[in-house]
């Protein structure tokens, strides 16, 4: 096992670091919803900040986080670490103010030693929606809860000191201050994630609780026949199970370790809204598309935007061409890829736009508000995960996976890749992705051939997922393409052919998991394709057709034709 280290830091280094951090501090606007402790102390909701500010203090003394010392008693040579006391209004999915929280924080990254194997793992965003989709075709119950103050539960190790920011500073009668010696973690230390994350995992596997391989933030247990599956991220909590009794043996075995906040039928769950409408799943992100519609400054556009990109958008680079605010738009496009999880009928546009972001005009500026105009004419449409009928309960829970390239697509030859995948047919796409290919390919048999391996490394790994959570697939996963030459090739392929040698190794590779009938390929029409609109822009029509088959047919509101 290799140990992940960081280089130790010299004082000079420390002290430009620090300098730049100061600078970084004031550069970074701050707005109603995350002020500063001096821009609070000032505003009309002081009251409520401070109200936040004195239950972070009073939850770290309840849990006996430190011990408070004289300045003059830390030993010679050790380092007083400072702090800062971040505040933020939280909002849920829909964008309401749920409450004012306030957090002190370590600034860790001004820390001297050396600290070994900080790495903490977080669940992987496909791992989500793959429970979700499942708990939708199993018809479980969904529950959420998360760990109040996760990292300040773990023992720290080795004392550390730090000092409160000035207006919170103690002080004696005598006028002298007072730090802190650190008992257990602290939000901002480098070691406070992983420390959290050990001590969450050994606590779960010491109840007999299964870890995945795979996942490492993935846990599982099956009691004759019962089962529930939960994901961690960080100290959020989404929870699966068949049965009630599963979710209460779960919240008495993590309230013997931590104190946790329950939510029942929970509406969001890392951003995503949630709704559970008989036996199918509804997932939005309206509040983050609200943000981005407000980024955007799309005011100006008043027609109606039915697709998210333009058939004859073109991306070549011209040097007279005028430079757009580049942090703008790669601000925008962090929040368009964000909204991935939810929305997968954007994901060519997006990946496309940001092969622009080290170099973007005004044009592709333009282009990113297409994109954000089309989530708002469009901020109904769900994704939709549905339970398989009774009638075909034998493919309840059977994964499905398409793929497809479009060839020569980039000014620099290169293709561009599409896969997703679902659990059933008649559902919504619970794992897409849309990407220029790293490689120049020779002809679009070895396009689709790289597209299709990808697609098949990921249906290696959905299905040992399924398999650890009780769903094994019985039968070799289908995946859908509409190339015959490539289905020619995983079948027939003789191994002496010219025209494929230099990518022999993976047209091996697809020809191996066919013989161990871990997947099969099957032909479809281009215009039949799940995955060809993430390969390229399309027209209304076209596009509307392909939007519905991602996004899953059961919409609520209204249908996605247009």
């Amino acid at each position: 096992m290799f140990e992940r280290v960081t280089r130790g830091k010299s004082k000079l280094a420390l002290s430009i670091r620090a300098s730049l951090h100061a600078l970084a501090s004031k550069a970074v606007p701050r707005t109603e919803e995350n002020p500063t402790l001096a821009q609070a102390s000032k505003s009309k909701d002081w009251i409520h900040w401070q109200e936040a500010i004195g239950k972070e203090l009073d939850m770290l003394k309840h849990m006996q986080n430190y011990d408070l010392i004289l300045r003059s008693q830390v030993p010679k040579g050790c380092q007083i670490l400072q702090s800062k006391m971040d505040l933020k209004t939280k909002k849920d999915a829909m964008g309401r103010i749920t409450k004012r929280k306030a957090r002190l924080v370590a600034l860790g990254n001004l820390e001297w030693e050396t600290i070994r194997d900080t790495y903490a793992p977080t669940v992987n965003a496909k791992t989500i929606n793959l429970m979700l989709a499942l708990s939708a075709q199993e018809r479980m119950i969904l529950y959420g809860l998360d760990v109040t103050g996760a990292f300040l539960n773990a023992d720290i190790g080795e004392a550390v000191y730090i000092e409160l920011p000035e207006r919170l500073r103690p002080r004696t009668t005598a006028g002298e201050e007072q730090v802190w010696r650190l008992k257990k973690t602290l939000y901002g230390l480098n070691r406070a994630p992983k420390a959290f994350y050990d001590d969450m995992a050994t606590h779960l596997l010491s109840h007999g609780y299964k870890r995945s391989p795979l996942d490492p933030c993935l846990f599982q247990k099956i009691t004759e026949g019962r089962k529930i599956i939960f994901c961690v991220h960080v100290d959020d909590f989404a929870i699966a199970a068949t049965h009630q009794v599963l979710i209460d043996e779960l919240c008495r075995t993590l309230e013997l370790r931590y104190q946790i906040t329950e939510s029942d039928n929970r509406e969001s769950f890392l951003g995503i809204h949630i709704l559970k409408d008989k036996d199918t799943l509804y997932l939005s992100q309206p509040g983050h598309i609200a943000k981005i519609i407000a980024t955007a400054d799309i005011a100006h556009i008043t027609k109606v935007t039915n697709i998210p990109m333009d058939p004859t958008f073109n991306d070549v680079y011209q040097d007279d061409a005028p430079c757009c605010d580049q942090h703008k738009y790669s601000g925008l496009l962090g929040m368009l890829i964000y909204v991935l999880r939810t929305r997968p009928d954007i994901s060519y546009a997006v990946n496309r736009l940001a092969t622009r972001s080290t170099k973007s005009t005004d044009k592709d500026w333009q282009a990113l508000q297409q994109v954000a105009a089309y989530l708002r004419t469009t901020s109904h449409y769900e994704l939709v995960y549905n339970t398989t009928d009774p009638k075909q309960r034998k493919t309840a829970s059977r994964l499905h996976a398409w793929s497809d390239a479009a060839y020569l697509t980039h000014q620099d030859s290169r293709s561009h890749s599409g896969v997703c995948f679902s659990l059933g047919e008649d559902t919504g796409t619970f794992h897409a992705r849309s990407n220029k290919q790293t490689m120049v390919t020779l002809s679009s048999t070895e396009a689709e051939t790289y597209a299709a391996v990808e697609a098949t490394k990921d249906i290696v790994y959905f299905r040992g997922l399924l398999a650890e959570l009780g769903f094994p697939q019985m039968e070799p996963t289908p995946l859908y393409v509409d190339n015959k030459s490539l289905i020619t090739l995983a079948q027939q392929f003789s191994g002496n052919h010219k025209r494929c040698k230099h990518f022999l190794v993976r047209i091996n590779h697809m020809i191996e998991q066919v013989d161990r009938h871990v997947v099969y390929l099957e032909h479809l029409k281009g215009t039949e394709l799940r995955a060809d609109t993430l390969t390229k822009a399309k027209p209304n029509v076209p596009f509307s057709k392909d939007c519905a088959e991602l996004l899953g047919k059961r919409q609520r509101l209204r249908t996605l034709s247009v």
